[in-house]
C-alpha cells in the first residue's frame, strides 16, 4: 500500500520507528503498533481537514488550505 513521507516523517519524529521497519511494514500492511498509529493519525488527519473544509467561516486561498494541510 501506499504511503505518506510527511506522515512518516512524523512517525520517525514523535514516536522513534526505525524507518525502515516501518516502511516495511506500513507497505506489507502488517497489523502492528507502527501500522496502527500510522492509520489512526492519517484518519485523525482527514477528518481535521474534512472539518476544516466543512466549517470554515470564510473562504481560503488554495495556498493557505495547502500550508494547513502540511501542518496537521
Amino acid at each position: 500500500m501506499p504511503w505518506n513521507q510527511e506522515l512518516l516523517s512524523r512517525l520517525m519524529e514523535d514516536f522513534h520507528f526505525e524507518e525502515e521497519y516501518a516502511i516495511r511494514c506500513i507497505e506489507a500492511n502488517r497489523h502492528n503498533h507502527i501500522t496502527a498509529t500510522y492509520h489512526l493519525i492519517n484518519k485523525k488527519n482527514q477528518r481535521n481537514q474534512y472539518m476544516r473544509e466543512t466549517f470554515s467561516t470564510h473562504p481560503k486561498s488554495q495556498a493557505e488550505q495547502k500550508r494547513e494541510r502540511m501542518q496537521s
